[in-house]
Order: C-alpha cells, then structure tokens, then sequence
C-alpha cells in the first residue's frame, strides 16, 4: 500500500512537475524511543506509527523539493521528566518532516 501523503501545490508533482512520488521508499511499521537530555532527563516517548505510511524520497518531506521524508505518529510517555516543574503531556499524536542529505564519513554532498 503505497499511498503517498501529497502536501505541495498539485503543480509539483508528475506529470507536470519535477517529483515523482512513485520514486519514493515506504514504510509501513517502525517504532522508536525518545529520550530525554537537559531539562527533559528522564523523559522518555515510545513511539508507534499513525495515519500514512513513513514516506523518503524527493519532495516526500512535503515542504520543498529536496529529499526527505515524513510520518506521522503517537506517543505515549514512557517516564516523566525528573525535573517536575516540566510539563509533558502522557500521550498524543506528532509528525516529522526532515531534509536529508548523504554524508559520508567526512563531509556532507
């Protein structure tokens, strides 16, 4: 089930435009862990996937034309943060949307 989530302008995707989402990589299950430093130690979020699949590919940030990716997800706080006057919710829902770009040992392209 590879239903890319669109969120440019129509005109930006094929055939017309320069991203083509059937180039993109999907996945349908992940989950994760964040953890928190500074004033969130011990905060901890487990996360699980919500809504379209994790999308990487040209333009799958779906804020600019660069490579990227988005998803979409729910937490659920795992423990609180040790500094109490922090407030943290004790679930919810979240999405990411990130540039990436290849980086070899050294230097970045």
């Amino acid at each position: 089930m590879n239903n890319p989530k669109k969120e440019l302008f129509p005109s930006q995707y094929a055939p017309s435009g320069p991203i083509d989402p059937a180039t993109w990589h999907f996945f349908s299950s992940f989950q994760g862990t964040l953890i928190g430093k500074e004033k969130l130690q011990g905060f901890v979020l487990s996360l699980t996937p919500r809504g379209p699949q994790f999308q990487v590919g040209t333009g799958a940030n779906g804020k600019n034309l660069n490579y990227g990716a988005s998803g979409w997800f729910n937490f659920l706080t795992v423990t609180r943060p040790n500094n109490t006057t922090v407030q943290v919710p004790s679930s919810g829902e979240g999405d990411i949307n990130i540039d990436l770009e290849y980086c070899s040992k050294n230097s970045c392209e």
